[in-house]
């Protein structure tokens, strides 16, 4: 017998690598290739002509020359990416975190350079090396899964956010270069809408990785929670119907015409839907798509620390921020000025009040918030209640959450005890 066979020498071997760190390391050893050479090649030309990169995309960035950008590509995207496939070769312990770090790094350049000189499709080098940082951070997170997992167990509600955020804002982003004059794409802006299943999505994966199936499972049935009390479908249906019409009579008493209903059918970016359409459309995004993360998943987890008055202010924040790239692309939202997201943001947290009401007086209905949220944006932002829709249907919110609080007090914002994950 071979020396090296014995059973001791044997228990000494390290487990074989798994595949994925092969791929791993073939990914960090071509970025760090093509890191190198493309940064020596700006270094000895900082004009760019010996690499075919033009001096003219330079114009609208602090850099005159390509001197500092190659010296930074040649350093954190040339060495340093050679440099952590060698430590996953050797199995160094910070080698996952620097894997997953040169991913994101390789990102954010990405979306510097896309800002800064636009979107080149010919060649498609920032299309080829996106999907490289994809393959880099894919292979990291699947190779070890238990670390990755670990993370999100300990962070739940950060992972969330953060999951729900990056989701939606990659959605919305090609629409906001393009607005933005960034890149020349014909990018659809129908695209803006699939932004909103960015929570849903979110709340999902993170449950899934805490919780498993059984509170995946969970959460899917809180959308299908329809025994409650008649009292709120009627509040979820009839309370935002009865302000649309109060706005509309409102609206006909000054402007001596009656608002045309057939606006209902009409959405933006998208064409004529037909109300019940329309409404389908609020559903399956305004609704499920955010309440399945933001009441589903974000509002037990926040409630099971803190009060619910607590819990909804700091769900009401989030909520906010996480719509604020639309207001720099969408004409609605840009519309209100200067001022406009700052009241939309006071607004969104008296509004999440009167949501955690609802959701906590249901005893979790995810259903009855879903439906409340849809007809409730369906009527508000649509100029069928003419130009005092929205704030008729805006300000109740406010008063109602006051309502709310002062009856119900802060530990519940309910009847009932608050729904905790």
């Amino acid at each position: 017998m071979n020396r090296d066979d014995t059973p001791e020498r044997s228990a000494e071997r390290p487990p074989p690598r798994p595949k994925l760190l092969y791929v791993l390391m073939g990914a960090l050893v071509l970025q760090g290739l093509s890191g190198v050479g493309g940064g020596l090649g700006l270094l000895l030309d900082p004009t760019g002509a010996s690499i075919g990169i033009p001096l003219e995309w330079l114009r609208d960035s602090p850099f005159s020359d390509y001197l500092v950008p190659g010296l930074v590509l040649f350093t954190v995207l040339g060495i340093g990416p050679l440099l952590v496939a060698g430590a996953v070769w050797t199995r160094r312990s910070w080698a996952w975190a620097a894997s997953v770090t040169v991913g994101l790094v390789l990102l954010g350049w990405l979306g510097t350079e896309i800002v800064v000189v636009g979107y080149q499709a010919e060649p498609p080098l920032q299309l080829i090396y996106g999907l490289l940082a994809l393959v880099i951070l894919g292979a990291a997170m699947a190779s070890r899964p238990h670390t990755a997992s670990s993370l999100v167990r300990r962070h739940p509600l950060l992972s969330f956010f953060v999951l729900a955020y990056a989701l939606t804002w990659a959605i919305w982003a090609p629409v906001l270069a393009q607005t933005r004059g960034w890149v020349s794409w014909d990018v659809p802006y129908a695209l803006f809408y699939f932004g909103s299943f960015g929570p849903a999505i979110a709340g999902l994966v993170v449950t899934g990785l805490t919780s498993g199936r059984s509170g995946v499972t969970d959460l899917l049935a809180r959308i299908w929670k329809w025994r409650v009390e008649l009292g709120y479908y009627a509040f979820a249906v009839l309370a935002p119907s009865g302000l649309f019409a109060l706005a509309v009579l409102i609206d006909r008493a000054a402007s001596g015409t009656w608002s045309d209903l057939a606006l209902l059918g009409t959405a933006d970016y998208l064409p004529d839907l037909g109300p019940a359409g329309v409404l389908l459309l609020w559903l399956l995004t305004y609704g499920l798509g955010e309440e399945t993360g933001w009441r589903g998943f974000a509002l037990p987890h926040l409630q099971r620390t803190r009060d619910a008055a607590s819990a909804s202010l700091i769900l009401g924040v989030f909520w906010a921020l996480w719509h604020l790239p639309a207001f720099f692309f969408r004409d609605t939202y840009m519309a209100l000025g200067l001022l406009g997201f700052p009241l939309f943001a006071v607004l969104m947290v008296f509004t999440s009040m009167v949501f955690t009401w609802l959701y906590n007086s249901t005893r979790g209905s995810l259903l009855l918030v879903i439906l409340f949220h849809a007809v409730f944006n369906w009527l508000s932002v649509s100029e069928a209640g003419g130009r005092f829709g929205a704030p008729i249907m805006s300000a109740p919110m406010i008063l109602w959450a006051l309502y709310v609080v002062r009856r119900h007090g802060r530990e519940n914002v309910a009847p009932v005890p608050r729904q905790m994950a």
